[in-house]
């Protein structure tokens, strides 16, 4: 396929993912559950198809995290507690397959700085935690679990991004940022605290985090088509 045409598609792809994405917020905020079931579930096969036309040398582990993160977002559309438990169960393997990938793309920073990364992450659980704990009941842990991977991804991130801001760790750092303040806004809506607004915003964030996400994967999937280029002597 020519590069023209290629970057047409995506271009299109682009604005048809923040379409879909934009009515899912909309029908979030309508609170129009039929809209949310014909827009939500096209997110990730978007995302997946823009990240399968645009990288030369893919990421399995990516491409199943995009999978589990499907599963996850079809379960979250009903949004009873039995659909959230089992949609956080695959968020959770989301999650664990995003923190295989970029351990193995990205050098482990130092232990001090990764540690000092995930003091914030660590205190925003720990604040959801206390808040929540009474009424989660039976999943608490599984809570706790996705909140390890998000500690752990959150000083990950910070650690990388303070030791080196360039583009792959700053899009890393807003992306998970992102999606911890969604694990919060949800977790709060759903066992705390209710409001209308917490659900479109939640949604809102997470069009965006995912879509960093896929970008950032994209740039280390061309960095490293070439330094297999420079090794062969392409």
């Amino acid at each position: 396929m020519e590069q023209k045409v290629k970057d047409g598609i995506s271009g299109i792809l682009i604005l048809f993912y923040f379409l879909i994405g934009g009515i899912s917020v909309l029908s979030e905020y309508m609170q129009d559950h039929f809209l949310t079931y014909i827009s939500k579930p096209f997110l990730m096969p978007i995302l997946f198809y823009l990240y399968y036309l645009n990288s030369e040398k893919r990421n399995n582990a990516f491409v199943l995290a995009l999978f589990f993160n499907w599963i996850a977002n079809i379960a979250f559309v009903a949004a009873t507690k039995d659909t959230v438990y089992f949609g956080s169960l695959f968020f959770l393997l989301y999650r664990v397959m995003v923190v295989y990938m970029l351990v193995e793309r990205i050098a482990f920073p130092k232990i001090i700085p990764f540690l000092i990364g995930c003091i914030p992450f660590f205190f925003i659980y720990i604040t959801v935690t206390n808040l929540v704990n009474a009424e989660i009941e039976n999943g608490i842990y599984l809570f706790w679990v996705n909140g390890i991977f998000m500690i752990f991804l959150g000083g990950f991130t910070l650690a990388n991004y303070i030791l080196d801001n360039n583009k792959v760790n700053t899009l890393l750092l807003i992306s998970t940022l992102l999606f911890t303040f969604i694990q919060f806004l949800v977790t709060i809506n759903l066992y705390y605290l209710t409001l209308s607004l917490f659900q479109p915003i939640s949604l809102a964030m997470f069009v965006v985090a995912q879509f960093l996400l896929y970008k950032s994967v994209l740039i280390m999937d061309y960095k490293r088509v070439l330094y297999d280029n420079t090794s062969s002597g392409v």
